[in-house]
C-alpha cells in the first residue's frame, strides 16, 4: 500500500501533549513567547482547557500545526517524546469523527434548549454544505478514478497496439480484448452522470466521446482499417488531454470549497453548551471535531500535493526520449524539470529522495558531457527519474482517494445531525 505523503496530524494526541506540558501560567508564558496573536486573545475566567483549545484551533487555521509541535518539542522535550509516536498517526480519524457526531446526535435528541438550538444553527448550515460537497468530491473522485484507470491501463495498450493493426494479428486480438474495456468504461461514465449533483452535461460528454470512440474502434476491427482506427485512438488523445485536467480542477475546488474548519467551528461550540450531557459524552464529541479538524488538514494538504505531482508528471510526458527530438527538448526542458523537483524534495521521505536525487544527478551529468552530452545516460535516468516521479503520483492520489473514502463515510452521520435539528 502506499505511504501517504502528508502529514496526517492527530488532533487529540496533540492537544494532550498540551495539557501534559504546561499548567496554566506557563501556557500563557508558551504563547506569549511562541503564539503572541493567541495570548493577546487570553481573558479572565478561561480555563486552561479552552486555552489549549485556542492555541491549537489557531494552529490549525493558520497552517501552523508543524511549528506548534517543534516549539513544543524545544521547550518541553520529556512530554513531546511521550506522544511522539501519536501525533502524526490519523488513521481512525475517520472513526472518531463518526463516533463524535454520533454522540453529538444522541445528546441533541435528548437536549433541545434555545441556548442549544441557537448555537447550532451554523452547525446545521454548515454541515448541510459539507454533506452535499462530500457527496459531489466523490462523484468526481470516481471520474478521476476512472480516467486515471484508463490512461494508466487500456489507453496505453490501444496506442501500442495500433501501431501494428492490421499486419499483426495479435495486435487486433488485443484491441478487440481492449474493446470490451472501452465499452465498460463508457458504461461507467454513465452510471456517474446519472447520480452527479454537479458537471452532469460535462459528465455525459466524456461519456458519448468514448462511446464514440468504441463504435469506431469496432468499425476499425470489422473492416481491418488502420485509418478509421486511428480516428478512434485520436478520440481517446484528446479524451486524455482534456479531461482528467479538467475534473482535476474540479475536484480540487470542491475540496476547497469544503471548509470543513467552519464545521470544527460549529461543533466545538455547540459541545461547549451541552450542559445536559455528560462529561464523557463532552469528550467524544470534542474528540470528533478534532478528528474532523485533521481530516481536513489532510485534505488540503493531499490537494496540494496531487495538483504539484500531477503538473510535473504531466510536463515529463511531453517529452519521449525514444523520439528524434529528445536531445533538444530535455536541454530545454531539463532546469524548468529541476526547478519544479526541488520543491517537493523537501516532503518526500528520504530512501525515495536520495534515489530521485541519484537520477536526476546522472541527467545533470549526462547534459554536461564534453564535448556532446551523453544522449545514452540521459535516456536512461530520465526514463528510470520520470517512472520514480509517476509511481510517486499514483502514490499521493492513492492517498487523496483514500481520504475521499473516508470523508464519504462520514455522510450518514452529518445527515443524522442536521435531522436531529430540524
Amino acid at each position: 500500500m502506499p505511504l501517504s505523503t502528508a502529514p496526517t496530524y492527530n488532533f487529540q494526541a496533540i492537544r494532550l501533549m498540551l495539557e501534559a506540558s504546561f499548567d496554566d501560567a506557563e501556557l500563557q508564558t508558551f504563547c506569549s513567547d511562541h503564539f503572541p496573536e493567541v495570548y493577546d486573545d487570553f481573558a479572565a475566567g478561561q480555563s486552561r482547557g479552552e486555552r489549549v483549545r485556542m492555541t491549537l484551533n489557531y494552529a490549525r487555521r493558520r497552517g501552523q500545526l508543524e511549528r506548534l509541535i517543534k516549539c513544543v518539542h524545544e521547550v518541553r522535550p520529556e512530554q513531546y517524546s511521550q506522544f511522539e509516536t501519536r501525533l502524526r498517526q490519523g488513521e481512525r480519524q475517520a472513526d472518531d469523527a463518526s463516533r463524535g457526531l454520533d454522540t453529538l446526535t444522541e445528546v441533541l435528541a435528548n437536549q433541545q434548549g434555545p441556548a442549544v438550538r441557537e448555537a447550532a444553527r451554523p452547525l446545521q448550515t454548515s454541515f448541510v454544505e459539507a454533506r452535499r460537497r462530500i457527496t459531489i468530491l466523490g462523484h468526481y473522485k470516481e471520474v478521476h478514478d476512472l480516467l486515471h484507470t484508463f490512461q494508466k491501463g487500456p489507453y496505453g495498450l490501444i496506442l501500442r497496439a495500433a501501431q501494428h493493426f492490421p499486419a499483426d494479428d495479435e495486435a487486433a486480438e488485443e484491441l478487440a480484448t481492449l474493446e470490451v474495456e472501452l465499452a465498460q468504461l463508457g458504461t461507467d461514465f454513465q452510471e456517474v452522470s446519472v447520480k452527479a449533483l454537479e458537471r452532469a452535461d460535462q459528465i455525459r460528454l466524456v461519456q458519448r466521446q468514448i462511446a464514440l470512440a468504441d463504435q469506431v474502434l469496432r468499425d476499425a476491427l470489422k473492416g481491418q482499417d488502420a485509418s478509421v482506427l486511428a480516428k478512434a485512438t485520436t478520440i481517446l488523445r484528446s479524451v486524455i488531454a482534456e479531461q482528467p485536467a479538467r475534473f482535476n480542477m474540479y475536484l480540487t475546488r470542491t475540496a476547497r470549497e469544503l471548509a470543513l474548519s467552519a464545521s470544527v467551528d460549529a461543533m466545538q461550540e455547540v459541545a461547549r453548551r451541552l450542559d445536559g450531557a455528560s462529561p464523557e459524552q463532552k469528550t467524544v464529541v470534542l474528540d470528533g471535531a478534532d478528528a474532523l479538524a485533521g481530516l481536513a488538514i489532510s485534505l488540503d494538504t493531499l490537494i496540494q500535493e496531487h495538483d504539484d505531482w500531477q503538473e510535473l508528471d504531466d510536463t515529463l510526458r511531453l517529452y519521449d526520449p525514444s523520439g528524434a527530438l529528445f536531445a533538444f527538448q530535455l536541454t530545454d526542458a531539463w532546469p524548468t524539470v529541476k526547478g519544479m523537483i526541488e520543491p517537493l524534495y523537501a516532503r518526500q521521505a528520504e530512501a525515495w529522495m536520495q534515489e530521485s536525487l541519484g537520477d536526476s544527478g546522472q541527467v545533470d551529468a549526462a547534459l554536461a558531457c564534453k564535448p556532446d552530452p551523453d544522449l545514452r545516460l540521459a535516456r536512461q535516468h530520465f526514463r528510470r527519474f520520470r517512472e520514480r516521479v509517476r509511481n510517486r503520483f499514483y502514490d499521493v492520489d492513492y492517498s487523496l482517494r483514500q481520504l475521499c473514502e473516508r470523508l464519504a463515510s462520514l455522510g450518514d452521520s452529518l445527515d443524522a445531525v442536521v435531522r436531529v435539528l430540524q
